[in-house]
């Protein structure tokens, strides 16, 4: 299958188009198919809530209009007396090349504007920027880059016996002390050396007591030995809204001291390897990813997309709204684990996030360690990642606690004959709690091992796990479930039969049965574009408001000669079917529990569990189809008898949540059929698009809608 290559708005007009949106709860919303340059676009600016690029103000400006204006030259000087600097070299898309690095003014800070159309190239052989105070505890200054591409930077340090010194990071960027902000920039094909155990960055590295904060930004094919894009020694790293991909950490054995693989003197040893994508070292220092896409990244020891230490429990790490997918760590002799992500020493926090096709020899997504650590991950999707020869999408180490909420681990794999646990391992499961989680369809190697977990989790509750039937020999039930009461078996998608109704309560509207087909009974046909159904009038007893009728996947053609992808579309619309009728039973489920009394906490958690099956599918098609649509009713549940709404009529009010459910269905299965269409007419129908990407908004505001009636029903 081709990968995705997902990406966000952060071009400037002369580059190609990378779009995203945002889904209900903020999550990255980002569309790009087959390794083509587009992007479903609606606009980034509310995905993550993100610092503002500073104001320019009497600038210095380089040039007089003409491209042979603006030179290396005049550029090193505006930079030495520092302050705002801003372009003028003509209309077209203008390169200036840096033959040896260019200083930055340490008495004062620095904001460079490049008009969406410079960009500055170290051409291969030179670091473009460097801003060293000498002093790694300096605040200041602080350097902001914005609307600039930084390319073909190449940095190197002071040699050592395991190669390069740290000094010899940030291809692009260099600095000690002071901070770095980034605004609205590309750093493509920036590199250091390959070698070295603290040299990380091949785009930026810092290191201080400041910060690096990246704002809507693109990293691509950087390189160095740790960290392939971004490095950062005891310095605070913020990311917003940005993608990081096609990155490589290059080195190999890591970087440690003594220990198993160390030579028994505490001498450090490795060469790097780690955070494919980010490496991040040091105490007190805080780490936060909002609205970031990390993807196809490499290394070659510990965390393919992200490596992150600290110690004592200093420093944090806060993961929110971001997808980290298909980063990979390569087969080593060593070192191999984290496909997605190493973390130890202190608190990490990761919500409505989801890890996928992350790959290592061990540990394919996850790889949490020390007592220091205390982990909270909700509303957290962990798919389809691979432990190639050992165990485990997510490693839970030592003294590790913490909770899992509301969370979806599935479809995760240990294939190697001595694989398994596929879902989680560690002597640290025992100190977490699970609660409202389901660990489904993950596989293993080894017949005769547990499927999904290796170790129990505290018992939070409302938790499922399948399958439990080893193929060699046993079963995971009852010696190896993931927690002690773990309802055996996967939410099932039929609707059972309804709690009696109260006696002066509105009689339940019917809702169909899921059937192999996503068609709702009972309805009339679609406009192109339809518009939802006005509310009713409050009567005494409203009547049900049959949904619209959705398209009929098999009558679109398949011509898909322009995409060559017969055999994902065959996927694609077998789970659709399994999309549409799990929100169906999702949705039956969630009307039953606002609009019925009576074993309300049954009805909740039958709604949370359907609802993560709908994700497990939905999330699956997202990766045939780079469809990223996203999460939004799951975390929303929980706060409904904490947010309540006005008190209204309670005909009225029902009448409008009956009318939301067919509405929240339709414009689901419209924006998916039609995002459908858009790709088997070679992606030439821009209607079939706009029409998808104008009905996922509706999608998402009648879930939000859902939600705000039930707690008015519910306060009635």
């Amino acid at each position: 299958m081709n990968q995705r290559n997902q990406a966000i708005s952060i071009t400037p007009i002369n580059w190609f188009a990378r779009v995203t949106a945002k889904n209900s709860l903020g999550i990255l919303l980002s569309i790009s198919f087959f390794q083509s340059a587009w992007s479903l676009t609606l606009s980034t600016s509310n995905i993550c809530p993100a610092p503002s690029a500073p104001s320019i103000n009497n600038p210095i400006t380089i040039g007089n209009g003409t491209p042979e204006s603006c030179t290396e030259s005049a550029f090193k000087t505006a930079l030495s007396t520092g302050g705002a600097i801003n372009f003028n070299c003509g209309s077209a898309p203008h390169t200036i090349t840096i033959t040896s690095e260019a200083m930055v003014n340490l008495s004062r800070d620095t904001q460079i504007d490049g008009g969406g159309s410079i960009t500055l190239s170290g051409g291969g052989s030179s670091r473009i920027l460097n801003m060293d105070t000498g002093n790694f505890n300096n605040t200041s200054p602080t350097l902001t880059v914005m609307n600039l591409t930084f390319r073909d930077g190449r940095s190197s340090g002071t040699p050592i016996s395991l190669g390069t010194y740290y000094d010899g990071g940030g291809g692009a960027i260099y600095y000690v002390g002071g901070n770095v902000q980034v605004f609205d920039s590309i750093f493509e094909n920036n590199s250091c050396d390959a070698l070295g155990p603290d040299l990380a960055g091949g785009a930026i590295f810092g290191n201080g007591v400041g910060g690096t904060t990246i704002v809507n930004s693109y990293f691509n094919g950087n390189h160095c030995a740790n960290g392939g894009a971004i490095g950062n020694l005891w310095t605070s790293t913020y990311l917003y809204n940005s993608i990081v991909e096609n990155n490589q950490a290059r080195g190999h054995g890591a970087n440690y001291e003594g220990g198993e693989h160390g030579d028994g003197d505490g001498n450090q040893q490795g060469s790097g390897g780690n955070g494919g994508g980010i490496q991040m070292d040091g105490a007190e220092n805080d780490m936060l990813l909002c609205g970031v896409l990390l993807h196809n990244n490499s290394g070659n020891a510990l965390g393919g997309g992200i490596f992150r230490t600290t110690y004592f429990g200093t420093g944090s790490m806060v993961i929110q709204n971001s997808t980290i997918s298909n980063n990979i760590i390569s087969d080593q002799p060593d070192f191999s684990a984290a496909g997605g992500i190493f973390f130890m020493g202190g608190p990490i926090t990761i919500s409505d996030t989801t890890f996928s096709h992350n790959e290592a020899n061990i540990f394919g997504a996850l790889q949490l360690e020390d007592a220091n650590t205390n982990i909270n991950l909700n509303n957290v999707e962990i798919i389809s990642n691979t432990a190639r020869t050992g165990l485990a999408a997510v490693w839970i180490g030592d003294g590790v606690t913490g909770g899992i909420n509301n969370s979806n681990i599935s479809d995760n794999s240990a294939p190697g004959s001595g694989g398994f646990a596929a879902a989680f391992a560690g002597n640290g499961i025992s100190g977490v709690s699970l609660s409202n989680s389901t660990i489904l369809n993950n596989s293993a190697g080894n017949g005769y091992n547990p499927i999904s977990c290796w170790g129990q989790f505290i018992e939070g509750g409302g938790n499922y796990q399948w399958p439990v039937q080893r193929s060699g020999e046993g079963s995971d039930d009852p010696n190896a479930l993931c927690s002690a009461s773990i309802t055996i078996g996967f939410p099932t998608l039929s609707t059972p039969t309804p709690e009696p109704t109260p006696e002066n309560s509105p009689e339940p509207t019917n809702s169909p049965e899921p059937t192999n087909s996503h068609e709702p009974t009972n309805s009339p046909e679609p406009t192109n574009t339809p518009e939802p159904t006005n509310s009713p009038e409050p009567t005494s007893s409203p009547e049900p408001i049959n949904s619209p009728e959705s398209v009929d996947s098999t009558e679109i053609s398949t011509n898909i000669s322009n995409n060559n992808n017969s055999s994902n579309l065959n996927q694609f619309d077998n789970k659709q079917e399994l999309v549409f009728n799990a929100l169906n039973t999702t949705l039956t489920h969630y009307q039953d529990y606002c609009l019925y009394s009576g074993h309300e906490n049954d009805k909740l958690q039958q709604t949370l569990s359907y609802y993560n099956a709908y994700l497990t599918y939905f999330n699956e098609l997202v990766y045939l189809s780079s469809l990223d649509l996203g999460i939004g009713l799951k975390t929303s549940l929980p706060l409904l008898k904490t947010h309540p709404g006005n008190t209204t009529s309670d005909n009225l009010v029902s009448a409008q949540f009956t009318q939301t459910i067919y509405n929240t269905e339709y414009y689901l299965q419209s924006a998916v059929i039609n995002y459908r269409n858009y790709l088997v007419t070679g992606q030439t129908k821009a209607t079939d698009l706009a029409t998808s990407r104008e009905h996922y908004n509706l999608y998402q505001s009648a879930i939000n809608q859902l939600v705000k009636l039930c707690g008015q029903i519910q306060n009635l």
